[in-house]
């Protein structure tokens, strides 16, 4: 790996972390985005794509888009995972064996994630914008499930799953959110500091191939942005064998919708996606406010404690509480599900 197991954890827990490779180049990324993402020579225009209203980016989602779930387990209710970067479905592991005797289990895999397969072919190779990913979301719930849903969310499953909630309440009965709060409460000062930090590499590589895309450097930046993703991904002590360029598109789209541009934000990151269900917050607190990748604001858990039907539950672990803490997680979910969301 380049670096101690050992220091591989301490980003996955959230401490601060400092890589060569990484390090050195995140600033120079940032200043190419910066310049690169208004010009006008390149194949596409970032500008003219965001301008889009929904209903013409649209166009880009299959209107029967519905996304690979793995099903385990039976019971009258279903809990549907969602995952984030750069998991997919098997991040759940601890969770499913603990629920399923009792719950019907659904973990989804989001486009580009996990290992290959032929249903990725049909994606977008631009990905997808929040409200698409809700929208698929959406569509799966509804083919794959009889009932509402409890949405069990983590990293940008998160945002995702409070746009699915805001957009298709009648799917949801509540929402399990871990570690990262609500986008809308996050300002500009956040959004600069995660870009420097780290996330600028990992737009760098959904632009590396999303930019050769249709031209006859294709292949070789493809190869290029999956290696960038890899890099980070093996970094944090991630499975990064199956990671690519183009699964970095939530990141892409997240900072492009706080660009000064953009004609308008999604509704996530305005403030008019916020649960209107019962919902728990888990977050690791591992290193406390201190730690660097704290991926949610003090309002947004001031907000959440001020609710009656919600629950904020801090966790000693890091960022993959649901692995580090599983007993944990798994004794919290159980009980607020006993108790709060039965009692509706």
């Amino acid at each position: 790996m380049g670096s101690s197991l050992s220091e591989a954890r301490m980003v996955a827990s959230g401490r601060q972390w400092r890589h060569p490779l990484v390090s050195s180049r995140v600033l120079l990324c940032g200043q190419i985005l910066s310049r690169q993402a208004c010009l006008h020579s390149v194949p596409w225009r970032a500008k003219d794509f965001c301008s889009m209203t929904a209903t013409a980016r649209q166009r880009l989602l299959p209107e029967e888009a519905s996304l690979p779930v793995r099903s385990e387990g039976s019971g009258p209710e279903t809990l549907f995972f969602v995952h984030g970067w750069p998991d997919d479905a098997a991040v759940w592991q601890a969770q499913v064996e603990h629920f399923k005797s009792r719950y019907s289990c659904k973990c989804v895999t989001l486009p580009f994630f996990g290992q290959p397969s032929d249903a990725q072919q049909s994606y977008s190779s631009k990905g997808y914008d929040f409200e698409e990913v809700a929208d698929m979301l959406a569509q799966t719930i509804r083919h794959e499930c009889k009932h509402r849903v409890i949405l069990v969310l983590h990293d940008w499953g998160c945002p995702w799953g409070f746009m699915l909630q805001q957009r298709h309440p009648g799917l949801v009965t509540s929402i399990i959110a871990l570690d990262v709060g609500h986008p809308s409460f996050f300002g500009w000062k956040d959004a600069v500091y995660y870009f420097v930090k780290y996330q600028a590499w990992l737009v760098a590589a959904y632009l590396v191939c999303r930019m050769t895309a249709r031209t006859p450097f294709a292949d070789a930046g493809q190869n290029l942005g999956d290696r960038m993703a890899r890099v980070l991904a093996r970094y944090i002590g991630r499975d990064h064998m199956h990671v690519t360029g183009k699964a970095c598109y939530p990141y892409f789209y997240f900072f492009t919708s706080f660009a000064s541009w953009a004609p308008s934000k999604p509704s996530v990151l305005e403030g008019k996606a916020l649960p209107s269900c019962p919902c728990l917050f888990m977050y690791g607190q591992k290193f406390g406010r201190n730690k660097p990748f704290l991926f949610h604001t003090a309002e947004w858990e001031e907000y959440m404690r001020s609710r009656t039907d919600c629950l904020v539950v801090p966790v000693d672990a890091g960022h993959y509480l649901q692995e580090e803490a599983a007993v944990q997680v798994n004794q919290a979910i159980e009980g607020w599900l006993r108790t709060a969301v039965s009692a509706k």
